[in-house]
């Protein structure tokens, strides 16, 4: 049974929630007061009205306002006229009894919530009769088909709480608040700590909504780098981690987590040759770590969409989940399809961005970086190493790139054990260059010593 078999059963024997005198009221109200017509934009849209001829007047009359003129029914009559749609909406006399019939024009913006209120109720019939055509849909993918039908809940969820346009005191409190918070507890990280003193000096922590990508070419510890990072902020400040892992399946990740609190080489732990102090080591780690808010997925083949339902669902249970991680970003395909893998790329990272927005919450993607070619001497990566698409760049608020010049050069003693960080893009602040300690054996970056920290 196809999609629109379903939508033409819909049953005509229920009229669609709605209020017509709400409506009239909200328009009349737009007629007499300028005010008010500023005040329902923010509320209403054109197609939430659920009469066809109120949605050619508020069209008009939103227009009018946009180019600045003075609106009475007279004014909105010959509008209409010259639209050739004066009659489609009634006809002046119904426009006379819009102005008339309307209570007070002070209370528009109470008449367009009860307005809103009807569409959104309408929105969700129609979900509803959408998801019963989708459940006969045999020839698709359930998952695919159980994405949509929630992704469409969930952007109804969103309208149903979008703010719309807002004066600036709102986010200005919010920053205000945001500062004073970081005074009273006497630290300067406003955002999730990552444990690294260089790096949340300079950021103030990773903010809420900011997209970071850590990227490294192969075996540089770009996974590595983000997962001492959820380590640290699960463990040591108690924010709940959500990871997605592409490559690595949840016991390696939580090996990984294990060893780098405990402080045990890996191939000893493989093997079962570790000594009675590691052995404690490692049981006390596991305590540490059995009690830290750390979820994993490790289904290789998860979607952006899934991912952001999972992402809402874990969020609604655990309401410390503060950081979410994705590994890798070259792994992800988009939803939609794209003429070419750059656009692609760039697709999955708006739409990673758009997700930390959406969730209020940091994301960390790793990223795969390009080799660089033979012919050149410098070996550190830079933003344009980023592989397969500058969109990559485009959309994270933080690009962290990692080098480790041992892995070019071995021999060289000096250079053993130092990671060299760029930290190559930074939205709300400075970028700088930072060393960090690379343990290879637990796969833990640590801070340097004081002396060899960055200086102000």
């Amino acid at each position: 049974m196809a999609l629109e078999s379903v939508a033409a059963t819909r049953s005509s024997d229920r009229i669609p929630p709605h209020n017509l005198e709400a409506e009239e009221s909200v328009l009349g109200s737009m007629i007499l007061s300028h005010q008010a017509t500023a005040e329902v934009q923010d509320i209403v849209s054109c197609d939430d009205f659920y009469k066809e001829s109120h949605r050619i007047i508020y069209r008009a009359l939103t227009e009018l306002y946009a180019l600045g003129a003075t609106t009475d029914h007279v004014i909105l009559a010959e509008e209409l006229k010259k639209r050739g749609q004066l009659e489609a909406s009634g006809d002046r006399a119904y426009l006379l009894t819009l102005t008339d019939t309307t209570p007070n024009p002070h209370n528009a913006k109470h008449y367009a919530s009860i307005v809103r209120d009807m569409a959104l109720r309408r929105n969700l019939i129609d979900i509803g009769y959408d998801i019963t055509g989708m459940g006969f849909q045999v020839g698709d993918e359930f998952d695919n088909l159980y994405d949509g039908a929630e992704q469409s809940l969930y952007n109804l969820g969103k309208r149903m709480r979008r703010e719309g346009l807002t004066h600036i005191k709102n986010p200005l409190l919010n920053s205000f608040n945001r500062m004073s918070e970081a005074k009273d507890k006497g630290s300067p990280i406003t955002g999730v700590p990552t444990g690294f003193y260089d790096l949340d000096r300079i950021t103030s922590g990773l903010q809420p909504s900011n997209l970071v990508i850590v990227g490294g070419r192969t075996s540089m510890g770009k996974t590595s780098l983000a997962l001492n990072i959820a380590h640290h902020a699960a463990v040591r400040e108690g924010i709940g981690v959500l990871i997605f892992s592409l490559e690595m399946n949840k016991t390696d990740i939580a090996e990984r987590l294990l060893l780098s609190e405990a402080r045990v080489d890996s191939s000893k732990y493989r093997t079962g040759n570790v000594d009675d102090k590691e052995m404690d080591r490692i049981v006390n780690a596991a305590g540490i770590l059995n009690q830290a808010p750390i979820f994993i997925d490790d289904m290789g083949d998860v979607k952006l969409l899934e991912m952001r339902s999972i992402a809402r669902k874990l969020m609604s249970t655990e309401k410390n989940v503060g950081l979410i991680i994705v590994d890798y970003i070259q792994l992800l395909y988009s939803d939609k399809r794209s003429e070419s893998r750059a656009q692609e790329v760039s697709r999955i990272a708006r739409d990673l961005k758009v997700m930390a927005m959406d969730l209020e919450v940091p994301v960390i993607a790793a990223s795969q970086l390009r080799r660089p070619p033979p012919t050149t001497t410098r070996k550190d990566p830079s933003l344009e190493d980023l592989k397969e698409s500058g969109g990559i760049e485009q959309n994270a608020d933080v690009v962290i790139l990692i080098y480790r010049p041992e892995m070019d050069d071995p021999k060289n003693m000096d250079v053993k054990g130092i990671a060299e960080i760029n930290l190559a893009k930074h939205r709300n602040g400075r970028t700088a260059r930072f060393k960090l300690y690379w343990m290879g054996s637990y796969s833990k970056f640590e801070n340097p010593a004081e002396e060899d920290l960055l200086q102000d």
